[in-house]
């Protein structure tokens, strides 16, 4: 377990301890399961399989978070935090019952982010038929509780010695694992469904009244009413845990009952979240793990730290008297949380985006998405240095993997809330963790939001070229829903990721750098900001933007279509140009080429070589916020 602190000090002494110990306690395992505790000759041993890793992967994240039957529904605020929330949790619960099961101590999980965990295991007799006795566990729990839509799947790779967690051999090893995961997530839920079949038909038939009015798909009964509502058995978990995590205070994990805030999960795992006022932690009975949010109040019984990304939005007090929600509809209003510190819904969100003063601007949301470029190349090659002769060197070791994967974590979970929090206060995070986030917020903010995004995670990483961030910006009304919203933030990441060297920003149908002075991001932001006060301050009309757009259509027609017709637009934007700006015809008169013609040039992209700049998305911009 390489950690030096002379040379190449690259993996803190936590992370190093940890990997160190996880090992350490495997081995004891193996080695006691076979009468070897004392064999020095076989604890030496670096041939013999000793270890097993599994990986393993929560499937179906997006849809289910997404499973809405209408955004319109009391109560969907709490429901959709609950469920970004409790995703995480799940991938927690299956650690913690893995491992207790098998009598392990909590720090074999060497990773858990993004939906992900890593787990080192001794290997010892019947460990395959023990992770498929936990595999049908998981399965019967997510199939009845999701209806088959989120799956958490097992991979156990096969068995591994010693050696193969060597430097030069580690990246192998975790391949192969990839691999094993892969398989397994070709047959989600396939324990359950061998012997139950595809059909539900106990929860479906008995006591059902109806669908969920939240999911729309499960069937509703009226043992899960909560808020005044009816609803299935896992919209309702969610909606009181919705309700306890804006005044979440510890995380309790319990091997075995609970009070009526408990949420049971797979095996004998339960979760119970305190909420303010509610008696805090202390040690003893059937609490196995805790922790409390990032920031929370020391306790008596000291217990873990974390970060949470799950920043929303809220009301201060008498906020939702502000003008700019004048417009939103009674109907909207009954269905919300209009109290201080209550959750801000998308109409609000959306109607934010209006001016404050002049309560000009199109009410859109943003829904932003984006990950880590190249993260397996950064894992699988990254992870080098060169040796006094100059020659490059594998440095892969399991401290430093875990090392990597907890500071790409950190910025995500620890970094982005405090920018949210001081910088885009109504941006609200659907999810955010591992190397990726879904954020939606006001549309243009948002934008601004992105571009500060790229910036923090640049210095996070100490301007390493190889470490940056790629995004994806679809533009929705309040009323679209989140699923169809989503999968469009994900085709403009698309776009983005197909750039060659990434690093970029993907929004309606364009691809910009993000510190392009020219023609990427600054460069977008600067215009639409200059052409909007224009327009602001009666300098121009709307109508003059939009014929500088057609003068935009007939230059792209002329470049790339060769239409020799259009191939005329500089002739025609030069007189239209001259007949109309100034506005007033005296300053026409007294300034036939006013020096401003030269931002109108630069927005037409005549001052530039090579592709022309987001000309049309600038000006589309500035109009929405003038609408």
């Amino acid at each position: 377990m390489p950690s030096s602190t002379r040379d190449e000090p690259d993996v803190s002494l936590l992370d190093h301890s940890l990997a160190v110990a996880a090992f350490a306690a495997c081995l004891f395992r193996h080695h006691e399961a076979r009468g070897e505790l004392l064999d020095a000759a076989a604890i030496r041993d670096r041939t013999r399989p000793k270890f097993r890793l599994l990986r393993g992967d929560l499937s179906g994240i997006q849809s289910t978070l997404f499973r809405l039957a209408s955004e319109q529904v009391k109560g969907v605020n709490r429901i959709l935090r609950a469920r970004s929330f409790l995703m995480g949790q799940l991938v927690e619960a299956a650690g913690l019952l893995i491992r207790r099961r098998l009598g392990l101590p909590p720090y074999v999980v060497l990773m858990r982010a993004g939906g992900q965990l890593t787990l080192l295991l001794p290997e010892v007799e019947g460990i395959e038929a023990k992770v498929a006795e936990l595999q049908g566990e998981i399965d019967r729990w997510m199939a009845t509780r999701y209806a088959g839509e989120l799956a958490l799947v097992l991979g156990l790779g096969e068995p591994l010695r010693p050696e193969d967690f060597l430097r030069g051999r580690i990246a192998t090893t975790l391949d192969r694992l990839r691999a094993a995961t892969e398989r397994a997530k070709q047959q989600p839920l396939r324990a359950f469904l061998s012997g139950n079949g595809p059909i539900l038909k106990e929860d479906y038939e008995e006591g059902a009244d109806g669908y969920c009015p939240a999911c729309g798909v499960r069937p509703r009964k009226p043992a899960f009413t909560s808020g005044g509502v009816m609803r299935c058995e896992a919209c309702h978990h969610e909606y009181e845990l919705g309700v306890r995590l804006p005044k979440l205070r510890q995380l309790l994990w319990l091997d075995g009952p609970g009070d009526e805030h408990t949420l049971s999960l797979f095996g004998a795992v339960r979760l119970r979240a305190v909420a303010g006022g509610e008696n805090p932690f202390e040690p003893g009975g059937n609490v196995v793990s805790a922790w409390k949010p990032w920031g929370e109040e020391d306790l008596p019984w000291p217990i873990a730290s974390r970060p949470i990304a799950n920043h929303v939005p809220t009301f201060f007090d008498r906020e939702w008297d502000d003008p700019r929600y004048r417009d939103i509809p009674e109907t909207v209003r009954d269905i919300e949380d209009l109290r201080a510190g209550g959750i801000k819904s998308m109409a609000y969100l959306a109607a934010a985006s209006k001016d404050p003063q002049t309560l000009t601007g199109r009410p859109m949301l943003a829904v932003l998405k984006a990950d880590v470029d190249n993260l397996g190349q950064i894992f699988g090659l990254g992870l080098r240095s060169k040796t006094p002769d100059g020659k490059q060197q594998d440095n892969h070791s399991i401290g430093r993997l875990v090392a990597l994967s907890r500071a790409l974590d950190w910025f995500f979970t620890g970094h982005l809330p405090h920018l949210l929090a001081t910088r885009f206060p109504d941006t609200y995070t659907v999810y955010a963790g591992g190397d990726d986030l879904l954020l939606i917020g006001p549309w243009l903010s948002t934008v601004k939001l992105a571009g500060e995004l790229r910036e923090a995670f640049r210095e996070y990483c100490g301007d390493n070229p190889s470490l940056t961030l790629s995004a994806g910006i679809a533009l929705v009304s309040d009323r679209e829903p989140l699923n169809r919203s989503a999968d469009a933030a994900e085709e403009a990441l698309e776009r983005a990721k197909a750039r060659q060297g990434k690093d970029a920003l993907g929004i309606l149908g364009e691809v910009l750098d993000w510190r392009e002075p020219n023609r990427g991001l600054p460069w977008l932001l600067d215009k639409q900001d200059w052409l909007c006060t224009r327009l602001r301050e009666d300098e121009a009309k709307t109508s003059f933007a939009y014929k500088l757009l057609s003068f935009l259509e007939l230059k792209e027609r002329a470049e790339t279509k060769a239409d020799s017709w259009a191939a005329i637009w500089r002739a025609r934007y030069a007189y239209f140009l001259a007949r109309t700006w100034p506005p007033s015809p005296a300053e026409r008169e007294a300034r036939r080429k006013p020096a401003i013609w030269l931002e109108f040039h630069a927005l037409m992209g005549l001052d530039v070589e090579g592709a022309p700049p987001p000309s049309k998305l600038a000006i589309a911009i500035a109009l929405w916020r003038n609408r």
